[in-house]
């Protein structure tokens, strides 16, 4: 069962300083009462994972996935 994700990208070569801010930033926004409750109603689970975890889940997404369309056969139209 997949189950889904939401994520916030930077460029590949924002520094870690900054990339540590908007991480803070988003984890205490995550603790907002009203934001923490729009994401469980939705069916998700409010999580901030550090960018090497997501990185990691993110990749074997992209692997996982790919297989699945391939074998499939989808075509991008």
């Amino acid at each position: 069962m997949d189950t889904g994700w939401h994520a916030w990208f930077a460029p590949a070569k924002t520094p870690d300083k900054i990339i540590t801010r908007i991480c803070s930033a988003i984890h205490k926004a995550l603790q907002l009462p009203e934001l923490r409750e729009f994401y469980l109603v939705s069916g998700y689970q409010p999580t901030a994972d550090p960018p090497a975890r997501f990185q990691q889940s993110f990749q074997a997404d992209l692997k996982r996935w790919g297989e699945l369309v391939r074998l499939a056969k989808i075509v991008p139209k």
